[in-house]
């Protein structure tokens, strides 16, 4: 027969680290957030120069360097060659995307998530898409940041069609 401490322990164990696990995700995003908004005038800096007038084959194009623009024709995708930082702890941007609706959409760097942060003119929305690349991206959250900014979270998946 067990003791009741064993038992305890047997069972709080895995809920207490499910309940960490929860949290230290919740807190990681909310830093991320916290880190973009004090950068509105960075990513404006970024995104500004793209709305007025987005490329329509590779180039450079201050302040985001050089890049490589999808698909040819009618680039929707721009693939950035020198990713640049924008906020603290080695957040930058890898690649850009233009939505029909006019909005610009950051992807920042990293493999543990498919986080965005996303410039939308009014009354726009984050919403799940389909990549210059075919690559599809379903919307698990967002949380604006302000001034049409939002820190935008996906599931990705390689396919060309959102179910």
């Amino acid at each position: 027969m067990h003791s009741p401490a064993l038992l305890l322990l047997r069972y709080a164990l895995p809920l207490v680290i499910a309940t960490l696990s929860v949290q230290h995700t919740s807190l990681s995003w909310q830093g991320k957030r916290v880190r973009l908004a004090v950068q509105i005038k960075t990513l404006n800096a970024i995104a500004e120069p793209l709305r007025e007038s987005w490329p329509r084959q590779d180039g450079e194009v201050a302040p985001i360097g050089p890049f490589m623009a999808y698909p040819f024709g009618h680039p929707r995708t721009l693939l950035l060659l020198q990713p640049p930082q924008v906020a603290t702890g080695g957040i930058s941007v890898t690649e850009i995307q233009r939505d029909p609706n006019g909005a610009i959409k950051l992807k920042l760097n990293g493999v543990e998530h498919d986080d965005w942060v996303e410039w939308h003119p009014q009354n726009s929305r984050p919403h799940s898409f389909v990549g210059g690349l075919g690559d599809r991206h379903r919307l698990l959250m967002s949380a604006e940041i302000g001034s049409g900014w939002h820190l935008v979270r996906y599931d990705f998946h390689v396919a060309s069609s959102i179910p």
